[in-house]
């Protein structure tokens, strides 16, 4: 088990099923603007035809990334299961980890079809933003070209260029909120993967008969603080310890928080941690920001790759160079943020230039 991912790795990992849907929705872009192109220099029923065309290799493409990308994100949930149970089977026999994993399947098949639920509304919102953007290049470059001020292929060029920087973004959450897929897609893994870490930790101790956990990790955010160090009753069922639900109700184990927990047994030495000092909240608010500037920049380079796979379709040869400088920079930004601030490699990162 030494080779399952531990929770901060599992959330870096989250990022490739968003970059598969990103290579994916770049890839719809393509499509777009290819059949957009013929589209544009075509009559009312030529353009009705291109249109079909778009939608029949729109679903191959949907399909493909639609079977590749819960695949992927179900395994990493696997996975993430996996780690907990090693984590919370600390001190126990080797075999004993490895027979709840293999027996306890249900859990993993729970937390797997949660993850799939997320991500199928996904294909459906691809293949509409696929026909709308179709639809409105058209429309947009018959405007421009009216105008004289460009030609056809300078005007189609520039409608769908709009529509690659902008993405998919015809995906609206639960909560409402109109969402890019590859940043849904990533939210939604990396949410289930943390539940998995912690569920595959708490079976693990539960059916070892060690219901009493600490709250492991370093200082974390504000609401975490608190908890570190803490002994935690997993079912409840001890009075002399707060209980899990209290503990989640409190904030701890939020969304991208990377703290987990370990066996404890009673009778062991706590030691509560003193408040946070002034500096260490600073230090916590400075390290979220450069998170936040991190996935600013991994937007932007996710992008450049729409706007280019798009200018290299329409045939712009002007457009086509600024979009493959500005991918450029924007990779070497990312590059040297992660670099300058010590982060791990994010997948985007490591993507070179079209």
């Amino acid at each position: 088990m030494a080779d399952r991912p531990s929770p901060e790795e599992a959330l870096r990992l989250a990022k490739a099923v968003a970059d598969l849907y990103s290579a994916g929705t770049a890839e719809l872009v393509q499509i777009v603007a290819r059949q957009s192109v013929r589209g544009s220099a075509a009559n009312a029923r030529g353009k009705l035809a291109e249109l079909v065309r778009l939608r029949g290799a729109a679903q191959k493409l949907v399909a493909q990334v639609q079977a590749a990308g819960p695949a992927k994100a179900i395994r990493l949930v696997a996975d993430a299961y996996g780690a907990g149970v090693a984590r919370g089977s600390a001190g126990q026999a080797g075999p004993v980890t490895t027979s709840l994993v293999r027996t306890n399947e249900s859990a993993v098949h729970y937390y797997a079809r949660q993850l799939a639920g997320e991500l199928d509304p996904l294909g459906p919102a691809m293949l509409r933003w696929a026909d709308d953007a179709y639809r409105q290049v058209i429309a947009d470059t018959a405007h421009l070209v009216v105008t004289g001020s460009l030609t056809q292929t300078q005007a189609t060029a520039r409608a769908v260029d709009r529509f690659a920087q902008l993405g998919v973004t015809t995906f609206v959450g639960r909560d409402g909120s109109r969402m890019r897929i590859e940043s849904y897609a990533e939210m939604a893994t990396r949410t289930t993967v943390q539940r998995a870490y912690l569920g595959g930790a708490i079976d693990a101790q539960l059916r070892s008969g060690r219901p009493l956990a600490i709250v492991a990790g370093g200082t974390g955010c504000p609401q975490c603080f608190p908890w570190v160090n803490q002994v935690i009753s997993l079912d409840g069922s001890s009075p002399n310890f707060p209980s899990l639900a209290e503990a989640l109700t409190s904030g701890l184990f939020h969304p991208n928080c990377t703290h987990s927990i370990d066996p404890y047994r009673e009778g062991g030495l706590i030691v509560p941690p003193p408040p946070p000092t002034a500096a260490q909240v600073a230090a916590n608010a400075e390290h979220a920001r450069v998170l936040d500037r991190a996935r600013a920049l991994e937007r932007a380079v996710r992008e450049s790759h729409r706007r280019v796979a798009a200018a290299k379709v329409t045939g712009d040869p002007r457009l086509l160079a600024t979009q493959r400088h500005l991918l450029a920079v924007r990779q070497a930004r990312l590059k040297e943020h992660v670099s300058r601030h010590g982060l791990k490699p994010y997948v985007s990162a490591r993507r070179s230039a079209a």
